[in-house]
């Protein structure tokens, strides 16, 4: 049963207790108090990774499910013909219920075709082949619905060869025989969504604000998590939590159960599940709503402790999973075979590294020329013959591999008619996009490349930056450095600003869920900038609930799931019970992580290896001892590649 409290009661009582808990006396015996509060707003809920059934931009400060519903089958990398143009196709999606206020389907090509035997109108989309025809709802059915196609224009996706839902036709519909693949064609309908979930980061009852502080010793005695929603009929949300001794779950906390059930632990993660059976109305979840009896055993401020420096970071993680390119043969014979420790040696800076790193890769072969259906694979295209190596994708996709080479982060990004990298800046903290073959047609025979500045700041900007200035109209606040060359092919930079129509392939973007394509090419979109984009396998920003590309199934609203964090030790500090001392635990998001490396009061650095075995996350453990005085604790990530990651620092000061 959910239970209903009012959000302000327990806002109030969270900033009393919170208060109190400050202000308690470090003596050996414990004092028992209750600490509470609530996630209600926006802000707190876009923390929370989540799937694509929850929305949580229509209603800001709450959480529903999605107003829209896909129904994709094939991936659409690897494409061929169902058959002669003399044949017809059919696609069948399979609905629970016809009730929808709205319908669209995509198909990729031109077709002549009828849904459920109503004729279908067809209409381009912003960009590419494919075409969209809206389908009245009272032609909508539960169970088999038949996009019958007068031929089979439509390609099918090759790979998708399980579902069985697309047919071919040789008698005009007469017959019909199971295709090789599946249609590339995709319906939406505006409509809840049947399911979705939402989980919070880890939760820190010693310190719920996530301060940078040094936290006090805590017992929990009892612990209570409660969800604050509205369930119209046929809906519901279920609420669970899970719980433990450590900042990330692992094998020692509890598993997932009924949020009345949790464990009291310190540490404590919530996940709601929202269901609807009709598609007409959502659960809303308002708030999850934490109380917790704790005994605080060890108080740092009445030990003398004093906190005088504390670059603690807060990790970003993304709801989506992505895979990174590990240490392998090929990367290896990629760094050496073309020289690229010298190519970036000049470099002060990892932001200098990087332009030296671009500005080599567009001088390997001029604007846009040959076989442009090359694979995404460096060694390939830098191998090829002259006059025949490729275009804006194939320079994307070099300078990735040639970065992840040398052992710095970067990945490939889609924009609506181009191809561009983004690499992961530790010194700047953030993601920065380069374009590696600049679009404007005054660099194409002069080897131009580009980057894009914060004209008020002179940071330089990702993706999802410059696509929010296109859209609030802040294009001004915007400087393009297009870099040329000279006779001697020495670039320089030249400041450009420009309106909308030089911005308009920031309108939509995208990123493929992985960089290791040099050693795993499948899957990969065959031909991707030859032919029009087709692919379903990459993750689309949308400014809203519903995905403003509606011919892809795969989206998000949420900025952390596109522009997440990498190479930063996070830590958690824990007064105990013995006289100077700390307990200290690190967390990191590093890609192909190695090892922790940490200085104790500007020493030397010393190995401090990671628990888990995941490709990025990871965490540690150690005891910090104290001295009268100055105390400084320096900690970073070290990856396989032997590269550093963001040092954190904390310094303290003890009082004899």
């Amino acid at each position: 049963m959910l239970k209903n409290i009012p959000a302000i009661l327990w806002c109030s009582a969270f900033l009393t207790m919170l208060s109190m808990l400050m202000a308690m006396p470090g003596h050996a015996a414990s004092t028992e108090k209750v600490i509470s509060f609530a996630m209600t707003s926006f802000e707190q809920f876009d923390t929370c990774t989540r799937d694509a059934g929850i929305d949580i931009t229509t209603n800001r400060d709450a959480a529903q499910l999605t107003p829209v519903e896909y129904f994709v089958e094939d991936m659409g990398n690897r494409l061929g013909s169902a058959g002669t143009g003399a044949a017809w196709g059919k696609k069948v999606f399979m609905l629970d219920s016809p009730v929808a206020a709205g319908a669209t389907l995509y198909v990729f090509r031109a077709v002549k075709a009828s849904f459920n035997g109503t004729p279908l109108t067809f209409k381009a989309t912003d960009y590419g082949a494919w075409l969209a025809a809206d389908i009245p709802v009272n032609a909508l059915k539960a169970g088999a619905n038949a996009l019958v196609m007068e031929s089979c224009a439509v390609p099918i996706d090759l790979d998708a060869t399980q579902t069985g839902h697309s047919f071919v036709s040789t008698d005009q519909g007469a017959t019909w025989k199971r295709a090789a693949g599946e249609f590339l064609a995709h319906l939406r309908l505006y409509r809840y969504s049947a399911s979705g979930a939402i989980t919070s980061d880890v939760i820190d009852l010693a310190n719920p604000n996530g301060q940078n502080i040094i936290c006090p010793q805590i017992t929990v005695t009892n612990l209570f998590v409660g969800a604050e929603a509205k369930a119209p009929k046929d809906t519901w949300i279920t609420l669970e939590a899970r719980s433990g001794g450590t900042i990330r779950p692992d094998d020692n906390w509890s598993d997932w159960a009924p949020a009345k059930d949790v464990k009291p632990a310190r540490f404590l993660q919530w996940r709601a599940k929202l269901t609807g059976k009709s598609h007409q109305y959502t659960p809303v979840l308002e708030g999850v709503n934490i109380r917790a009896v704790v005994q605080i055993t060890t108080d740092p401020a009445a030990q003398g402790y004093t906190v005088t420096e504390f670059t603690n970071p807060h990790i970003v993680r993304s709801s989506f999973p992505f895979t990174y390119q590990e240490p392998s043969d090929k990367l290896t014979f990629l760094r050496n075979n073309w020289k690229l420790d010298a190519v970036v040696a000049p470099g002060k800076t990892e932001m200098e590294k990087y332009l030296l790193l671009r500005n080599w890769v567009r001088l390997q072969w001029p604007h846009n020329e040959g076989n442009c259906g090359r694979p995404w694979d460096a060694i390939n295209i830098l191998s090829a013959p002259a006059g025949d190596h490729g275009m804006c994708v194939h320079y994307g996709v070099t300078f990735t591999q040639c970065a992840l080479a040398l052992g710095y982060n970067a990945r490939q990004i889609i924009l609506n008619n181009h191809y561009v990298s983004e690499v992961w800046v530790n010194d700047l903290k953030k993601w920065v996009l380069l374009d590696v073959e600049a679009v404007q047609q005054e660099g194409w025979d002069r080897y131009g490349t580009a980057i894009y500045l914060n004209t008020d700041t002179g940071k330089p900007l990702n993706g999802l930056e410059l696509h929010r200035a296109l859209k609030n109209n802040t294009l001004d606040k915007v400087t393009q450095v297009l870099s040329m060359s000279d006779d001697k092919i020495t670039f320089k930079p030249y400041e450009r600003t420009y309106g909308p129509e030089e911005y308009g392939n920031f309108r939509y973007f995208c990123f493929p869920p992985r960089n290791d394509f040099l050693d795993q090419l499948e899957p990969w979109e065959v031909q991707h900038g030859v032919d029009h984009y087709h692919s379903n396998y990459y993750y689309w920003w949308s400014d809203g609930p519903v995905a403003t590309r509606g011919e892809y199934s795969q989206y998000s609203s949420r900025e952390g799931d596109l522009y997440w964090t990498l190479n930063q030790a996070a830590l958690t500090l824990t007064a105990t019970n013995e006289k100077n001392e700390l307990d200290v635990q690190v967390d990191t998001e590093t890609p192909n992580f190695k090892e922790f490396r940490y200085s104790l009061n500007g020493a030397g650095w010393q190995t401090l290896e990671g628990d888990g075995d995941g490709q990025t996350s990871r965490t540690a453990h150690l005891t910090w001892s104290l001295r009268t005085g100055t105390n400084t604790l320096e900690i970073k990530p070290r990856s396989a590649f032997g590269m550093d990651g963001i040092t954190t620092k904390v310094a303290i000061e003890v009082k004899k």
